[in-house]
């Protein structure tokens, strides 16, 4: 059995093979009882002189690609709507947690705090190198954010947000191992209206946002939101003379513009831009002092140039050993010496043109292209103490294209929805000076992502209770990366097809994989009663592979990874027992096969 351990502080991958360690397997019980939850509180229209009596209604979702009531779609799935968003005081993606089962958001990811680390059930993936592939997809109005990083996080202009847990490698593709969410904006409307919130808090939290929609002609309509919010920070860098920032500032302004054309009764066109600019302080972090390794020996060097330990305590690195002492006693706060760490940036642009076609009683098409560009600087000291042993400062960018052509449609019992869909991302990371033991070590990352897919999905009625539904999707993924590593001390051995490679010099390496995979899904419905169902589905979601987004163990860990394959079984019971209160309820059980994980280490191993 091989087993390949690619050198790095924070984010490497590591993939077991065999039968032995082939399979990560997870399984859960997911119970939430919604009290407006997924729903919107409707006031009773036949008592508009009496008192007032609210009802639960059942909200349109698109999970499905097509509108559909939540309580009649064959997953687990909650809804929310922009009325819902406010009455929670819910204003960042960062938040929706909070009303969202076996759903964790974190806005403080690996070395950057504008990245949005999203996870689903335990699936998905903090690290936000362009080598990596997050483990759910977050879609805005249909269209696919590669990257969180740089992406419009605030919910300014929304009209619901739909959260699918469990694969959704059918209709939403790859890097949906653990769910999609999927952010629907308002659109532009007929009527002029204008709203502006201001908010304020403690840390000094000051937030302001404005969404306006104007009537510009008879068919067209125009729709402009935009945020701005600050917060000091909740921790201090002890060790750095005259900080110009705090450990957890947040100062992020955002935008969006949206043009609505109806063209004619058939015919509709939607233009979207955005952006977002933010400036923060770093991430918190804290570093942990393992008992037995502090002491003299561990952290002794070979006659290979080669600690035993680098991710140890520095036993022989002036200041050294490193002890608990050294290290902040309160975990916001950071002793460590690395000034420039401490201004941490993001930006990003984004646009995105839809168009919609009826094409007659029974058929529609639609066509979804969009473009995005987004860029960070960042990075983390892993050490967090005044000796600098483990410092990486980040930065990179990314730019992404993709386009998806769809032809819909309901022909008696039959409903479907089919296309075809491109993706193309190229983005660059940047590494250095790094300190991993010895100062000055470097590397460059570049990547450029092609991937192709088709898939179709029906749905048949079979009865007024009863829906089948199932579907397949075709991906094929090709990546092509080179990288640049510069006075690595780590090069025990010559790159693989690079020529003689000696310790500490420069070297590029150039890597090329493609991977295709078949996803599926199939489900039963039946309804109990007209607010009530009963579901039953499988589904098989896929991650493509990639490479380690931090090899600093030189060029012979820059070795690719295999896809991530996900089996989910899954029953379900959902609807509104009461007029006061909807539910879902969710047995589930997922199987991963290879599934990728972040691991620290210094070399290959064979084993």
């Amino acid at each position: 059995m091989k087993t390949y351990l690619n050198t790095g502080d924070h984010g490497p991958i590591a993939r077991q093979k065999g039968s032995s360690a082939r399979k990560a397997l997870l399984a859960s019980v997911a119970l939430s009882a919604l009290f407006g939850g997924s729903s919107a509180m409707a006031q009773n229209a036949d008592n508009a002189d009496g008192p007032k009596v609210f009802s639960l209604e059942e909200i349109v979702v698109t999970a499905q690609r097509r509108s559909e009531g939540v309580y009649s779609t064959p997953m687990a799935i909650t809804a929310l709507s922009g009325e819902n968003l406010q009455m929670r005081g819910i204003d960042s993606l960062a938040d929706i947690d909070r009303a969202v089962p076996n759903l964790n958001v974190t806005r403080f990811g690996v070395g950057n705090p504008a990245h949005a680390a999203i996870f689903i059930r335990g699936i998905g993936l903090q690290d936000h190198i362009i080598t990596t592939d997050p483990g759910v997809g977050v879609y805005v109005d249909g269209v696919y954010l590669g990257r969180q990083m740089g992406a419009n996080l605030d919910l300014v202009n929304i009209e619901r947000i739909e959260v699918l847990r469990g694969p959704q490698g059918t209709l939403y593709g790859r890097n949906t191992l653990g769910g999609a969410v999927n952010i629907i904006t308002q659109k532009p409307g007929d009527e002029d209206h204008f709203e502006f919130g201001l908010q304020g808090g403690t840390r000094a939290r000051v937030a302001a946002n404005f969404y306006g929609n104007f009537k510009l002609t008879e068919d067209i309509s125009m729709s402009a939101s935009g945020n701005i919010t600050r917060r000091d920070g909740f921790g201090k860098a002890l060790n750095v003379v005259e900080p110009t920032r705090q450990v957890g500032e947040l100062f992020q302004a955002s935008g969006r513009v949206a043009l609505d054309w109806q063209v004619n009764d058939r015919f509709s066109l939607l233009w979207t831009a955005d952006m977002v600019e933010g400036e923060n302080g770093q991430s918190p972090m804290t570093a942990e002092i393992i008992p037995g390794l502090d002491q003299p020996g561990v952290f002794a060097e070979t006659g290979l140039g080669f600690f035993t330990d680098p991710t140890g305590p520095a036993v022989d690195l002036a200041g050294g050993p490193l002890k608990a002492s050294d290290i902040a006693a309160d975990p916001d706060d950071t002793n460590s010496a690395e000034g420039n760490l401490l201004n941490q940036s993001n930006s990003g642009f984004g646009t995105s043109l839809t168009a919609d076609y009826i094409i007659n009683d029974m058929f529609s098409t639609k066509v979804l292209a969009s473009f995005r560009h987004s860029s960070y600087t960042g990075g983390l000291d892993d050490d967090a103490a005044f000796q600098d042993f483990q410092s990486f400062p980040e930065s990179g960018e990314a730019d992404q294209v993709s386009i998806e052509a769809q032809l819909n449609g309901e022909i008696g019992r039959f409903d479907f929805v089919s296309a075809l869909y491109y993706f193309r991302e190229e983005g660059d990371t940047f590494s250095g000076p790094n300190t991993f033991i010895t100062p000055g070590d470097t590397f460059d990352i570049n990547q450029t992502t092609n991937s192709y897919a088709a898939f179709a999905h029906v749905g048949y009625r079979v009865t007024d209770r009863l829906k089948l539904s199932g579907g397949l999707r075709y991906s094929y993924d090709k990546k092509s990366a080179d990288a640049l590593f510069t006075n690595n001390p780590w090069f025990l051995a010559p790159p693989v097809g690079s020529g003689n490679g000696t310790p500490g010099s420069a070297q590029r390496v150039f890597r090329s994989e493609d991977w295709n995979e078949i996803t599926w899904n199939a489900s039963l419905t039946y309804d109990l009663t007209e607010n009530l169902n009963v579901y039953f589905a499988e589904s098989k979601g896929y991650q493509s592979g990639g490479f380690p987004p931090r090899p600093f163990g030189g060029p012979n860990t820059f070795v690719n990874f295999d896809p991530t394959t996900a089996r989910n079984h899954e029953l379900g019971f959902k609807g509104q027992p009461f007029d006061f209160m909807q539910s879902s309820v969710a047995f589930f059980f997922t199987e991963y096969t290879d599934l990728a994980l972040p691991f620290s280490s210094l070399r290959r191993q064979v084993l």
